[in-house]
């Protein structure tokens, strides 16, 4: 994932859509803050899906500035 402009306050939550695939933690969930993009507004985040899956990685992506909700993609 990549932000052009990092803030302190802002959050993305990452939503696995579909069964069979999982972040690679085990969860079905991710948070990034700020301390997970580099200098560059690079945040890594990897999918396991394994070899048997017949669907792709779909995942919905909200956005929250402190409690306040920015969208959803």
């Amino acid at each position: 994932m990549v932000q052009s402009r990092v803030f302190p306050d802002v959050r993305a939550e990452l939503h696995i859509v579909v069964g069979g695939v999982m972040f690679d933690d085990g969860t079905l969930v991710k948070e990034l803050r700020a301390v997970d993009f580099d200098a560059t507004g690079l945040a890594n985040v990897f999918f396991i899906m394994p070899p048997a899956v017949q669907t792709s990685n779909c995942h919905v992506m909200r956005g929250y500035q402190g409690e306040d909700f920015l969208g959803e993609y």
